[in-house]
C-alpha cells in the first residue's frame, strides 16, 4: 500500500493488485463499491492512515473515490472535510416562463397587459404545431424570480401554462416556429 499526502486534507492511496485481491477490492469487486465490505476495506485503510498521520476526524466528513486501474491497482482517494460542507449553488437571474395561447386575440391582450406593467420584459414568440385548423402560439418570457408570481397571474387570465425553466424555453426553440424576438413590444404595437 503506498500513500501520499497531496495536502493536509486529502490522502491518495494506491493498492497493488495483491492487496486489492486480499481486501475484496479487485477489478469485480471495484464496481460494487456500496456493498458493506468494500466500505469497511476502506475505512480499515483510512483508520491506518489516520493513526500514521494523526488527522483528526472527530466531526468531520471522509469523502471517497475509488478507481480501478487497468493493471489490476485500485486507488483511493479520501478527503477530509468539515461535516457541515457548504454546497453553493449559482442562481441565475431570469427564469424561463413558456404559456400556450389559442387564440390571437388573447395574445395581444395578455401582450398589452404585461408592456404596461413590465416594460423591459424578454420574450419569444412562436408559432406551435398543431393539428389542421387550429393555431397556437407560445410565449417564452424570461423574468426576474421576484417578477414570476405577477407574470403567472396576469398571464393565467389569457393563456395555458405549459412550462417553465431552461428545459421547457430550449424545446421551445426546438420545436416551434421563431417568429419574434422581441415579441410583446412587436404585438403591443
Amino acid at each position: 500500500m503506498k500513500v501520499q499526502l497531496l495536502n493536509p486534507s486529502r490522502f491518495l492511496v494506491v493498492l497493488s493488485r495483491e492487496e486489492s485481491q486480499v481486501l475484496g477490492l479487485s477489478r469485480e469487486g471495484a464496481s460494487q463499491w456500496q456493498s458493506l465490505h468494500c466500505r469497511l476495506a476502506a475505512a480499515r485503510i483510512f483508520s491506518q492512515i489516520s493513526r500514521k498521520y494523526r488527522v483528526p476526524v472527530a466531526g468531520r466528513t471522509i469523502l471517497l473515490r475509488a478507481y480501478p486501474a487497468g493493471s489490476g491497482e485500485t486507488i483511493l482517494l479520501f478527503t477530509v472535510c468539515p461535516k457541515k460542507r457548504l454546497r453553493l449553488r449559482t442562481v441565475s437571474q431570469h427564469h424561463a416562463l413558456l404559456y400556450e395561447f389559442s387564440r390571437a386575440e388573447d395574445l395581444f391582450r395578455a401582450a398589452s397587459a404585461l408592456r404596461g406593467r413590465f416594460p423591459g420584459l424578454s420574450s419569444r414568440l412562436y408559432r406551435w404545431p398543431s393539428p389542421p385548423q387550429a393555431d397556437r402560439w407560445r410565449l417564452c418570457v424570461s423574468a426576474r424570480l421576484h417578477e414570476i408570481p405577477a407574470l403567472r397571474c396576469i398571464l393565467g387570465e389569457y393563456a395555458r401554462f405549459t412550462g417553465g425553466g431552461r428545459l421547457a424555453a430550449c424545446s421551445a426553440c426546438e420545436y416551434g416556429i421563431l417568429l419574434s424576438d422581441c415579441a410583446l413590444e412587436t404585438l403591443a404595437q
